[in-house]
């Protein structure tokens, strides 16, 4: 893990900025993009480097797509991004549970350490947990 310090910048996702994000996800943004998605971003040292995407309702938010480059893993952007991404989600969605059929190992261990509960059902597996208990992400040591 390094120990320098990184210029970082969040961006929420518009039609202006996908291009920007484009190569951290598996297929074109504007294909994703719609009015019922958001989608937070992380510049890091002017690069891309993480981004979360998220499909959500009056009732749920999943999160479809949560991705950090090699290069910047286990330098706590993630949590930071996900702090972010989960004060701004609050506003839209307020008292409701947020979802994702993340099967990464990885991923899945971020996520318990922000406060989801994971759920295995036959066939199909779940991470949820409140809005509200999502509030203090802890920032990375």
């Amino acid at each position: 893990m390094s120990a320098e310090i990184m210029k970082e910048d969040t961006f929420i996702l518009n039609k202006n900025n996908l291009h920007v994000f484009s190569g951290l996800f598996q297929k074109p943004l504007a294909d994703w993009y719609d009015e019922d998605k958001v989608g937070f971003g992380v510049i890091c040292d002017g690069a891309p480097a993480a981004l979360v995407l998220s499909t959500f309702s009056d009732e749920a938010v999943w999160l479809d797509w949560i991705y950090v480059r090699e290069e910047y893993r286990g330098r706590g952007v993630i949590y930071r991004l996900l702090n972010r991404f989960f004060k701004k989600i609050r506003a839209i969605v307020v008292e409701n549970a947020a979802y994702t059929a993340c099967m990464d190992e990885r991923t899945k261990r971020v996520l318990l350490k922000v406060g989801f509960e994971f759920n295995e059902e036959p066939g199909y597996y779940r991470i949820s947990s409140p809005l509200a208990k999502l509030s203090g992400v802890p920032e990375h040591k």
